[in-house]
């Protein structure tokens, strides 16, 4: 499953970008520090979130945007993650998740908090969070 998940974010970020395209870097969920793509492929509005950091915090999470506007509130979005944590014990805590969230951004700048279910080794419901920075292109 985490194979499968990677490989299809690697080809949604490796697709053309359109104008509006978005790529930047958050610190949250789903792996500490992240790579973010928001943009559209085929036309649907998705965004992609994904780090990995060897075995210690590695982490993808897959949106559908289904709200989109201007402002401060820039987005909704219902997601699908796995995350994986692995602390100096070698103590490995990890959650496969559904879940929604919402954007709020200035400028590049952004926050997004989120709510998830799921299954591993927290219990249900988990907390979401990133913030961030997008550049557009």
């Amino acid at each position: 499953m985490k194979k499968c998940l990677f490989a299809l974010s690697i080809s949604l970020l490796s697709t053309s970008a359109l104008a509006d395209d978005q790529l930047g870097l958050s610190i949250g969920t789903p792996a500490v520090a992240n790579i973010v793509y928001k943009g559209e492929v085929a036309d649907v509005p998705i965004q992609v979130a994904a780090g990995y950091w060897g075995d210690a915090y590695s982490g993808i999470e897959i949106g559908y945007r289904f709200i989109e506007r201007g402002g401060a509130f820039s987005s909704a979005q219902v997601l699908a993650g796995y995350s994986r944590l692995e602390d100096s014990n070698d103590f490995v805590d990890e959650w496969t998740y559904v879940g929604a969230s919402a954007t709020f951004s200035w400028g590049g700048f952004f926050i997004e908090p989120g709510i998830s279910v799921g299954s591993g080794d927290y219990s249900s419901p988990q907390l979401l969070f990133q913030a961030g920075y997008l550049w557009t292109f």
